[in-house]
């Protein structure tokens, strides 16, 4: 993960031109790492970017915003992925933005 996460951090600095599919990869490694503010940072630049991330994508940083105890922005990140057009995806609705075991096994 320390390796991606350096790659992703020189290219970006080095000014290469980074799609979604980067930022989306960027954004599950914040996750694993537990690193919610890193998630909803890189989340923020896509939108302004004009990406649109993905159900998956949301249900990610959202989980690992309540596993972080961070519900002000897990209940944010609920809103925009429900205005974004998607469902209130299985995982987000068990959680009911308390800890669970659900989100654990993402």
């Amino acid at each position: 993960m320390e390796e991606a996460e350096k790659y992703f951090m020189g290219a970006k600095g080095s000014g290469m031109k980074l799609d979604a599919v980067i930022y989306t990869t960027a954004v599950r490694v914040a996750c694993m790492k537990l690193d919610a503010n890193v998630a909803c940072d890189l989340l923020i630049e896509m939108k302004k970017m004009g990406w649109v991330p993905s159900e998956g994508t949301f249900t990610h940083v959202i989980c690992t915003c309540v596993k972080q105890r961070n519900l002000t922005d897990a209940f944010r990140l609920k809103d925009e992925m429900i205005s974004s057009g998607y469902s209130l995806c299985l995982i987000c609705s068990k959680i009911k933005f308390t800890p669970s075991p659900v989100c654990h096994s993402l």
